[in-house]
């Protein structure tokens, strides 16, 4: 079938559907331009047709312009490329520096992923913070490798600093929290607190006294904390925010894993914020028990869907920054020390149950997984409790695979499973260098060896608090400096950063490439990502975004590149 016969069949089929979606609209026409659909079969276009929130026709300039009626809207993308908007498939947009009565006392983006201030430097911070405001506000500080390496950072140490306030350092990589003693006592974290389902607290030696150093679930525990002490209209804005700056960034679509704010609370807030993009929300439970249920309205099987949940997190391991990512031989760098499961064993095998029980897509599981000896409990677990067959329409995710080593290839692919990169990690690769093996280095940060093997790759940036930067992470994606033979081409990364991506949520049948009969959502950027040498395009920018036909960004005109290329 030519491309002329197909463009008019699709036109047909779309004007003679009957839903809403399909309803007669005034059109827009994008014409000469570099498009990328994302679409196998027909990559490369000049134009497309929007019609209300749907494209209706992609083809040629000629092709496209051929469909102008009386109010055509026509907009000349002047040779700009246009792809579809970038799916974030792992994204956390509260944390605890998301609390807005806190004082902030240094950046994170100061020092990674370097080791970033000693204990000394950042007891220097707090004392001077504690100078500065009144007893009883809450000190907050981003640590580094340095402090949690050192035996000396611990609640005593930091109470010291400052008496009256309740302090609170936090790793820039997400994995280990220092509490003061006055702050454990605002929480509620008792002396010789039991420790949490999925989390510790570490203990003064010889005793069960909590020493201030807390770890994994226990940490989200606290992330609850401050979730509860912040108001509707705080979360409101915060989510607003993040959905504004991310349709700037270029992002249509978010995966967002909720750590923190309770379910019911973090729907209902959702639903009631001002979010120009859409946005899945991903159940991240605390316990076992807790509920994961979604009203019918936010069903992921709804048509063209702004806001969705679906999908159960749990957090498997920590990383090996803090060497706390489950490995399958000691760490380089600490005989004798493998990271850990998060939980017992029997306890992973009722986290897969619960999504085998489940509703097929409501109940897709979602597990953090880092370390080779955590990807070997999940897959052997899944293996005892059900068929690869009932395993593969779950499209189970394996959030950041890391080590997904090559022996296992063969049973993830089996299974469906989706591995979802993040390629902001790989420039962690001097640390992993000292923690990790040769075999293990070999390994890490898998992308095209696990296309080779059929297993579906999806892109997602991993930010905390601010939206991510794609282009910084197709960057990354296209050097793999931790491992260059797992680097993709830049087609492949934007495939996995956009359909892959949808397939990961199961929403490739409304979005994620650029075709008739799929949301119109998209974005043109200012430079051609496809021909540009990786370095330049960390600093693309995203000049028009658009969702649902409608355009929710318009930076009017390209700014000037930053001399260095971009940060």
């Amino acid at each position: 079938m030519t491309l002329n016969r197909l463009l008019t069949l699709c036109i047909v089929v779309l004007c003679s559907a009957t839903t809403s979606a399909f309803a007669a609209h005034s059109r827009t026409i994008y014409y000469n331009g570099k498009v990328f659909t994302s679409n196998p079969q027909h990559l490369w276009a000049e134009g497309v047709v929007v019609e209300g929130q749907l494209i209706t026709g992609v083809g040629t300039s000629s092709q496209v312009l051929a469909l102008r009626k009386g109010d055509s809207k026509l907009v000349d993308l002047k040779g700009r490329t246009m792809i579809p908007g970038f799916n974030d498939a792992h994204v956390h947009p509260f944390d605890t520096t998301s609390f807005p009565r806190a004082v902030t006392l240094n950046s994170a983006l100061e020092f990674l992923p370097l080791p970033g201030p000693s204990l000394q430097e950042i007891l220097e911070l707090i004392k001077r913070g504690a100078a500065q405001h009144p007893p009883g506000t809450w000190l907050m500080a981003s640590v580094g490798t340095n402090v949690t390496d050192d035996p000396n950072a611990n609640r005593f140490t930091l109470q010291e600093a400052a008496p009256n306030h309740p302090v609170l350092l936090a790793t820039w990589f997400g994995h280990g929290t220092f509490l003061n003693t006055t702050a454990m006592q605002v929480i509620g974290i008792g002396e010789e607190e039991a420790d949490p389902f999925g989390g510790s607290y570490e203990r003064v030696p010889g005793s069960n006294v909590i020493n201030g150093v807390v770890h994994e679930y226990a940490e989200h525990l606290i992330r609850r904390y401050f979730a509860g002490e912040m108001t509707d209209d705080e979360l409101k804005s915060l989510y607003a925010n993040f959905a504004r700056a991310a349709a700037r960034a270029g992002y249509t679509s978010i995966q967002e894993m909720s750590v923190g704010v309770p379910r019911q609370r973090h729907l209902d807030l959702l639903a009631k914020s001002d979010i120009p993009i859409r946005w899945r929300a991903i159940c991240l439970p605390l316990t076992l028990e807790e509920d994961c249920g979604i009203a019918p309205q936010l069903s992921p099987t709804t048509p063209f869907a702004s806001l969705t949940a679906s999908g159960i997190k749990w957090i498997t391991d920590g990383t090996y920054i803090e060497r706390g990512a489950h490995l399958r031989e000691d760490y380089t760098d600490a005989p004798g020390v493998r990271g850990r499961v998060n939980f017992p064993l029997n306890a992973l095998a009722e986290e897969l149950k619960r999504s085998v029980t489940g509703a097929l897509v409501e109940a897709q599981p979602l597990f953090h997984t880092v370390g080779d000896g955590t990807t070997d409990a999940i897959l052997d677990r899944m293996e005892a409790i059900a068929s690869d067959g009932v395993w593969a329409p779950l499209r189970a995710r394996i959030e950041h695979g890391t080590l997904l080593r090559r022996d296992r290839y063969a049973s993830a692919s089996k299974k469906g499973v989706f591995v979802v990169q993040n390629p902001i990690h790989f420039a962690l690769d001097s640390i992993a260098r000292v923690r990790l093996s040769p075999g293990q280095l070999a390994d890490v940060d898998p992308m095209r060896s696990l296309l080779d093997a059929n297993i579906k790759v999806a892109l997602g940036s991993d930010s905390v608090a601010l939206p991510g930067n794609p282009f910084l992470d197709l960057f990354f994606a296209l050097i793999q400096p931790t491992n260059p033979a797992e680097a993709l081409t830049i087609e492949q990364a934007v495939i996995a950063y956009t359909k892959t991506a949808a397939e990961a949520e199961f929403q490739e049948q409304w979005k994620g490439t650029l075709e008739p009969g799929k949301l119109a959502d998209l974005v043109v950027l200012c430079q051609d990502i496809f021909t540009l040498p990786p370095p330049a395009i960390i600093g693309t920018q995203t000049l028009l975004t658009v969702v649902g036909g409608k355009v929710v960004h318009d930076a009017g005109a390209c700014r000037a590149p930053a001399a260095s290329g971009g940060n």
